[in-house]
C-alpha cells in the first residue's frame, strides 16, 4: 500500500490542509503545535483505527456557530493491484466511507468500521492475528521518545512487548484456556452425568411392579363399563315417558305466556293508533301552508340561478380589465428593453471595427506565447538535467569506491573457504571422539557390573557359580585394571573434544564472513552495471546541454518583443469581448419586436371584450333587490314541504295499525280455546312420579361413570409413568455415550495442550529468523558496514556481530542502538505486512547531539519501503530530503503548509 494525498477540515489547527504524498522520503517540517503529528494521527485513526487513548472531540475544531461540528479526513491510497481508493472518515459523527479514486463510485460492503478494518488488513497483507492498531502503535506510528525503549527493557518485559506483536501470546492464553476447560469444565460435566446416570438406574428398577398395577386396573375399569350400559337401557325407558309429560307442561306454561304478552301488545297498538290521528292532522296544516308558498319560491330559485350566470360574468369583467393593466405594464418594460438594446448593438459594431484592426498583432503575440514556452521547457529540462548530474557524478564517485572496496574483499574470498574446510574437517573428527567416548562409557560400565557379579561368585552371563572362580583361573582384579585403562582413554578423549570445540568456535565468525561475502558479490555485480549505466547516462547528457546558451539569447528577444505588443493585446481583448456580443444583441432584437407586436394586438382585444360586459354590474345589483323580496315566502317553503310531504306515509301507517289492532284481538280468542284443550291433557301428579324415577337412575349412572373415570384417570397416570420410565432407559444410553465422548475429548485437549506448548518457541524462533534475515541487510544499509550482521535472539535481545566484535544492545552505541531499533522494527513490518510505508514522529527525542546529526542520514539510507515519513523541527532532516512539507500556525491558530525542495534551501 502507498499513500498519496490526505485531505484534513476541521481537524484541531487544520481549518482545511490538503497535503499530496511522495515516493522516497517525505519530510514534515515545522515549530511545535503547528499540527505535524496530527497528520500522523489521523493517518492512524483512518487506516489503523487508532487514537491515543484521547476522546474523539478534542480533535475536533472548534467553529462559532449553532450547528453540529464534526471533522473530516479524506486519505488518497494505492492499495492492491494499483487500484487507487479514497477513504473517509469523520470524527464527531460515525459515517465511514471508501471510493475507487477513478470512477469516484462508493464500495458498498464498507459501512461499518469492522468492515473498513477487514478491507484495510487485506490491502496491507496483513498476517492473520495481528491487530491493527498495535501493529500502528508498535511499527508504524511509534510514539515520540519511545523508538529504542522496549529493546532497553529486562527480558520478561521484552517478552510481554513483543509477544503481542508477533502475535504469540495468543498461543499461551490457548493453552491456559485449554487447561481450565480439561479441569475445570469437563470433569465438571463429567461428575454430573455419572451422578444423572446413578440416579436414573434406580428410577428404572419399579417397571415391573408398574405393568401388574396397569393390568389390574384395568379390568375394574372393563366391569364398571358393562354395569353402566344396563343402568343406560333402564333409564332410557324412563326417560321417554318423562320426556313426554316435560313437553306438555312446558307447552302450557309457554301458550300462557303467549296469552299475556298479547294482551300487552294490543294495548300498545291502541297508544299507536291515537298518536298517528295528531301526527296526520299536523302535516295536513303543514300541506297547507306549502301549497300558498310554492309560486314564490319557484321564482326565487329562478332568480338565483340568474345571479350566480351574473356572477361569474362580473368576475370574468375584473379579471379582463387586470389583464389588459398588466399588458399595459409589460408594454412599457419591452419599450425601454429595446431601446437600451439599440445602444448595445451600437458599440458592439464598433468595437468589431477596432478589434479587426489589431487582429494581426494579437496574432503575432500568440506565436510569441507559443515559442516561449517551448523555450522555457527546455530551459527547465536543462536545469534539471544539471541538478541530476551533480548528483549523478556523486553517485558514480561513491560506485567506483564501492567498487574497489568488494574487489578487495572478494579477494579474501577463498583463503576463508579453505579455512572453513579445515574446521568442517575438525567438526567430523570430533563426532568421530564423541562416539568412541560413548563406547568407552559402555564398555566401562560392562566392565564394572562384571566385577560386581565375579564378587558375589556368579557368572556374569548364565547367573551361576562360575567354574573359573571355583578352579581359581578367574582375577577380578584384572578387570579393574581394565576400567582404569578404559578410563585414562575416557578422559584423554574428553579432553581432546573441549579442545576441538575451542577450535570450531571460530566456524560460525566463518561462516557469517562468507555469507557477508556472497551479498558482495551479488551486490559488486549489480553495482558494476548500475557504475556503467550511470556513466553512460552522465556522458549523454553532458552532449545534450551544451547548446543551452543559444536558448538563453533567444528567450530574451522574444520577451521584448512581447513586452512591446502588451497594450495592444489588452486592446484587442476588450474589443473583441464586446464584438462577440453582437451576434446575440441581433438575435435578440427580433424576438423582442414581435413580442412588442403581439402585445399591442392583445391589448386591442382586450379593450374590445371589456367594452361589451359594461351592463353587468347594473343587472347585477337589480336581481339582489328582486331576492330580497322572495326571501320570506322561500324560507316558509322550505321550513314545511319535508313534514308536508311526509302525508301519503302517515295515512298509510295509521290504516296498518288499524288493521294491526283487530288481527291481535282474533289471536287473543284463538290462544284462550289451546290453554283450555291442554289443561285437560296434563297431570302433575303422573309428572312428579317419573320426575324421581329419572332423578334416581341419573345419580346411579353418575356414581358409576365417576368410578370408571377414575379407573381411566389412574391407568392413564400409569402409562405416563411407564412412558416416562422408557424415556429414562433411552436417555441412560445417551448419557453413557456421552460420557464416553467427554472423556475422550478431555484426552484430546491434554494431548493438545502438550502440542501447543512445544510449538510456541519454534513459532517464535522461525519468525525472528525470518525478521532477522531483513533487519540484517536494512542495519547494513543504514551504518554502510557491509560486514555487519543483526541477530534478535529468542530472548527480543539484540546483537551486532562484526568480523572484530559481538556486542548486545547494551554495550553499542546511542548510533548504533538507534540503527538496530530502526532495523528490527522495520523487519517486522515487512514480514507481518506489505505496507511500503513507515513513520517516525519527532525521531531525535532524548538523543545526544552526535546522534541526532547521523540520524537523518541513517532514514536517508534505509532501503525496501517505498514511503518514509519524518515529522519533526530539526533541521537536519531537510538536508537528505527532496520533498518537504513545512507547517506553520498564523494568529487565528490555522496552519499553513508550504512545500520546500533543496533547490529552495540553496
Amino acid at each position: 500500500m502507498l499513500l498519496k494525498k490526505i485531505e484534513l477540515e476541521n481537524i484541531k489547527t487544520h481549518k482545511k490542509t490538503v497535503i499530496p504524498f511522495k515516493k522516497g522520503l517525505n519530510v514534515f517540517h515545522g515549530n511545535n503545535g503547528t499540527g505535524k503529528s496530527t497528520v500522523l494521527e489521523m493517518i492512524g485513526f483512518t487506516l489503523f483505527d487508532y487514537l491515543e487513548g484521547r476522546s474523539h472531540d478534542v480533535y475536533v475544531r472548534d467553529i462559532n456557530n449553532d450547528k453540529q461540528v464534526f471533522g473530516t479526513i479524506k486519505l488518497w491510497i494505492i492499495g492492491l493491484n494499483n487500484e487507487p481508493y479514497i477513504i473517509e472518515r469523520n470524527i464527531g459523527k460515525s459515517e465511514i466511507a471508501v471510493y475507487n479514486a477513478l470512477t469516484n463510485r462508493k464500495i458498498v460492503k464498507i459501512e461499518k468500521i469492522s468492515q473498513l478494518k477487514k478491507w484495510i488488513e487485506t490491502q496491507i497483507g496483513l498476517s492473520k492475528g495481528i491487530e491493527l492498531d498495535k501493529l500502528f502503535k508498535t511499527s508504524i506510528g511509534i510514539p515520540q521518545g519511545t523508538f529504542i525503549d522496549p529493546f532497553q527493557r529486562e527480558p520478561r518485559e521484552r517478552k510481554n512487548y513483543f509477544d503481542p506483536i508477533l502475535s504469540l501470546k495468543i498461543y499461551e492464553v490457548i493453552w491456559s484456556e485449554l487447561g481450565k476447560l480439561g479441569k475445570g469444565a469437563y470433569e465438571r460435566l463429567l461428575h454430573e452425568i455419572k451422578e444423572e446416570i446413578s440416579e436414573i438406574t434406580g428410577e428404572i428398577k419399579n417397571k415391573s411392579v408398574l405393568i401388574n398395577n396397569i393390568d389390574k386396573v384395568t379390568k375394574d375399569f372393563d366391569a364398571l363399563e358393562i354395569k353402566v350400559g344396563k343402568i343406560k337401557e333402564v333409564g332410557k325407558k324412563i326417560k321417554e315417558k318423562f320426556d313426554e309429560l316435560k313437553n306438555l307442561k312446558e307447552e302450557s306454561k309457554s301458550v300462557q305466556e303467549d296469552y299475556e304478552k298479547l294482551q300487552l301488545r294490543e294495548k300498545d297498538a291502541q297508544i299507536r293508533v291515537s298518536e298517528f290521528i295528531i301526527k296526520l292532522n299536523q302535516v295536513k296544516e303543514a300541506k297547507l301552508i306549502c301549497d300558498k308558498a310554492k309560486n314564490n319560491y319557484e321564482q326565487y330559485e329562478l332568480q338565483t340561478k340568474e345571479q350566480k350566470k351574473l356572477e361569474a360574468e362580473l368576475s370574468d369583467l375584473q379579471e379582463k380589465q387586470k389583464i389588459l393593466q398588466d399588458l399595459k405594464t409589460d408594454h412599457l418594460h419591452i419599450e425601454s428593453e429595446k431601446n437600451n438594446l439599440i445602444n448595445q448593438i451600437n458599440e458592439a459594431k464598433e468595437a468589431l471595427e477596432n478589434s479587426i484592426k489589431l487582429k494581426s498583432k494579437y496574432n503575432r503575440y500568440q506565436e510569441l506565447e507559443a515559442d516561449l514556452l517551448l523555450i522555457n521547457e527546455d530551459l527547465t529540462r536543462f536545469k534539471t538535467i544539471d541538478e541530476g548530474l551533480t548528483k549523478k557524478r556523486s553517485d558514480s564517485e561513491t560506485f567506483k569506491k564501492q567498487l574497489e572496496l568488494s574487489h578487495k574483499k572478494i579477494e579474501s574470498f577463498s583463503k576463508l573457504e579453505t579455512k572453513l574446510k579445515e574446521l568442517e574437517t575438525l567438526e567430523l573428527k570430533k563426532e568421530g571422539i564423541k562416539l568412541i567416548i560413548s563406547d568407552l562409557e559402555k564398555e566401562i560400565a560392562l566392565i564394572n557390573q562384571n566385577y560386581e557379579y565375579l564378587l558375589t561368585g556368579k557368572c556374569p552371563f548364565f547367573n551361576q557359580t562360575c567354574r573359573n572362580i571355583e578352579e581359581k583361573k578367574s582375577d577380578p582384579k584384572s578387570l579393574l585394571k581394565q576400567v582404569k585403562y578404559k578410563k585414562d582413554l575416557l578422559k584423554k578423549s574428553i579432553d581432546e573434544v573441549k579442545q576441538l570445540e575451542k577450535d570450531l568456535e571460530a566456524k560460525e565468525e566463518f561462516h557469517i564472513k562468507i555469507e557477508s561475502l556472497k551479498e558482495v558479490r551479488i551486490r559488486l555485480a549489480i553495482n558494476q552495471k548500475r557504475f556503467e549505466e550511470l556513466n553512460e547516462e552522465i556522458k549523454k547528457e553532458n552532449e545534450y546541454i551544451k547548446n543551452k546558451d543559444t536558448y538563453w539569447e533567444r528567450k530574451k528577444k522574444l520577451d521584448d518583443e512581447k513586452r512591446a505588443l502588451e497594450n495592444s493585446i489588452n486592446d484587442y481583448i476588450t474589443f473583441s469581448k464586446l464584438s462577440e456580443k453582437l451576434p446575440e444583441l441581433e438575435k435578440r432584437m427580433n424576438p423582442l419586436m414581435s413580442k412588442l407586436e403581439e402585445i399591442e394586438k392583445v391589448m386591442r382585444d382586450m379593450e374590445k371584450e371589456t367594452k361589451k360586459l359594461d351592463q353587468i354590474p347594473k343587472l347585477f345589483k337589480k336581481i339582489q333587490e328582486e331576492l330580497a323580496n322572495l326571501k320570506k315566502d322561500y324560507t316558509l317553503y322550505q321550513t314545511h314541504i319535508k313534514q308536508a310531504e311526509e302525508l301519503p306515509k302517515i295515512e298509510q301507517d295509521y290504516n296498518s295499525s288499524l288493521s294491526a289492532l283487530e288481527n291481535l284481538k282474533l289471536q287473543i280468542q284463538e290462544n284462550q280455546k289451546l290453554i283450555k284443550d291442554l289443561n285437560s291433557k296434563y297431570d302433575e301428579a303422573e309428572f312428579q312420579k317419573y320426575e324421581e324415577y329419572y332423578r334416581k337412575n341419573e345419580k346411579t349412572k353418575t356414581e358409576l361413570e365417576t368410578r370408571m373415570n377414575e379407573r381411566k384417570l389412574r391407568l392413564n397416570e400409569l402409562n405416563e409413568e411407564l412412558k416416562k420410565i422408557e424415556e429414562i432407559e433411552t436417555n441412560l444410553v445417551k448419557l453413557n455415550k456421552e460420557k464416553d465422548n467427554l472423556e475422550v475429548q478431555q484426552l484430546f485437549i491434554e494431548k493438545l495442550r502438550m502440542w501447543i506448548r512445544e510449538f510456541i518457541p519454534k513459532m517464535r524462533s522461525a519468525l525472528i529468523s525470518k525478521i532477522n534475515i531483513i533487519a540484517s541487510e536494512i542495519y547494513r544499509d543504514i551504518r554502510e558496514e557491509e560486514d555487519a550482521v543483526l541477530k534478535w535472539r529468542d530472548n527480543y535481545d539484540i546483537e551486532i556481530v562484526t568480523p572484530k566484535t559481538v556486542k548486545n544492545f547494551f554495550r553499542l552505541s546511542g548510533g548504533e542502538k538507534m540503527s538496530a531499533a530502526l532495523a528490527v522494527r522495520l523487519a517486522i513490518l515487512k514480514v507481518l505486512t506489505n505496507a511500503n510505508f513507515a513513520f517516525f514522529d519527532e525521531p531525535t527525542t532524548n538523543l545526544d547531539e552526535t546522534t541526532r546529526k547521523n540520524l537523518s542520514k541513517y532514514i536517508y539510507n534505509i532501503k525496501g519501503f517505498e514511503q518514509l515519513f519524518v515529522i519533526s523541527h530539526d533541521d537536519s532532516f531537510k538536508r537528505h530530503s527532496e520533498y518537504v512539507v513545512r507547517f506553520t500556525k498564523d494568529a487565528n491558530e490555522i496552519t499553513h503548509i508550504d512545500y520546500l525542495t533543496k533547490v529552495n534551501e540553496e
